[in-house]
């Protein structure tokens, strides 16, 4: 629940109390004249009323203290990550965003899940992580689930709120094994591993990409730096389909990484090139890179080619020389100056 909601009840019952003491200032004025017989003497009234005041104040101050007191302490037992939370058996909710990021949130049941622990105390995941309940004899639940962090084992709620990114990393894996049963979990867990690892890093290599060519004003070189991010999902969609592969691993741990430093060597020597013949000669090599990759990640959306891997080895070696060796002259220049 936000927070907005959590204070608005809290100021209705301020202002109710108000009114409340106010008329009870009203009626035990009433009564003060009634204990007086009657008799209607204004400094009388005025004494009373005074004191009956003072007493309403402190009042009012003592139940505006309790409310601050209370609105402190939900706002530190509110989940920092606003996720809203979900704690039931054998299930876990996580918040994603769709293209048009607009937040999603995604319920998924782990009873299969919860079998499996129950059978073999504990589950290998994604970063090295093992999941565990933190109550063998309870039915699994975000606060029930267990993973390692910084030495000693947390609960995934308490990793909502303070790693939300990892909780969702994480739902997100086991979600995509919530419709395994406990042999296939067992037999193949690696696989899955493997798999979701592999995904994960597609996803950090487009976006180191992405960031790489920011800088760059080139439109296309833009272009390209696009097109292969949506040949990366493309890439992405055959893992899910078909797992992983040794060259698949090679794309994104070695040649996309490298085609990144290369944008970014790229990007460095065009805000500060003087001599247009050696960037249009840095393009013309990036532009034949970027060919070979995306020639790669075509074939490899199908199938594993050979011929497509040699020939993007040897270009993206041969552009990265190129750019680094004509970025040390530059800055050899530059100090010489």
């Amino acid at each position: 629940m936000k927070e907005k909601d959590t204070l608005w009840p809290m100021v209705g019952i301020f202002v109710r109390g108000a009114f409340v003491i106010l008329g009870l200032m009203f009626v035990l004025s009433a009564l003060v004249m009634i204990f007086n017989k009657g008799a209607f003497s204004l400094n009388l009234i005025r004494r009373d009323f005074k004191m009956i005041f003072y007493i309403s104040l402190v009042i009012l101050l003592l139940l505006f203290l309790a409310i601050m007191v209370m609105a402190v302490f939900r706002v530190q037992t509110t989940p920092s990550n606003g996720q809203s939370m979900l704690i039931k058996d054998n299930t876990l909710r996580y918040e994603t965003r769709d293209e048009k990021g607009r937040k999603k949130k995604v319920t998924f049941s782990i009873r299969n899940i919860d079998a499996y622990l129950d059978r073999y105390g504990k589950m290998r995941l994604i970063d090295g992580m093992e999941l565990e309940k933190k109550n063998s004899g309870e039915r699994s639940s975000l606060n029930n689930l267990t993973v390692p962090r910084k030495g000693k084992k947390i609960t995934l709620n308490e990793l909502n709120q303070s790693e939300p990114e990892e909780y969702v990393r994480i739902c997100r894996f086991l979600e995509s094994l919530s419709s395994y049963d406990t042999d296939k979990l067992y037999w193949h867990m690696n696989t899955y591993i493997v798999k979701e690892e592999l995904i994960l890093n597609a996803d950090k290599v487009s976006e180191e990409i992405k960031t790489a060519a920011y800088p760059i004003k080139d439109d296309q070189i833009l272009d390209e730096t696009l097109a292969v991010r949506e040949g990366i999902e493309k890439i992405k969609e055959r893992i899910e389909a078909d797992g992983s592969s040794d060259k698949l691993r090679k794309l994104f741990d070695h040649y996309l990484p490298m085609l990144k430093s290369i944008l970014e060597e790229y990007g460095r020597l065009e805000s500060r090139d003087e001599d247009r013949r050696e960037l249009i000669e840095s393009k013309n090599k990036l532009m034949l890179t970027f060919g070979y990759v995306r020639q790669a990640i075509d074939s490899l959306s199908e199938t594993d080619s050979k011929e497509d891997f040699e020939k993007l080895e040897a270009a993206v070696n041969d552009v990265a020389y190129l750019l680094k060796a004509q970025t040390a002259e530059k800055a050899d220049k530059q100090g010489l100056k």
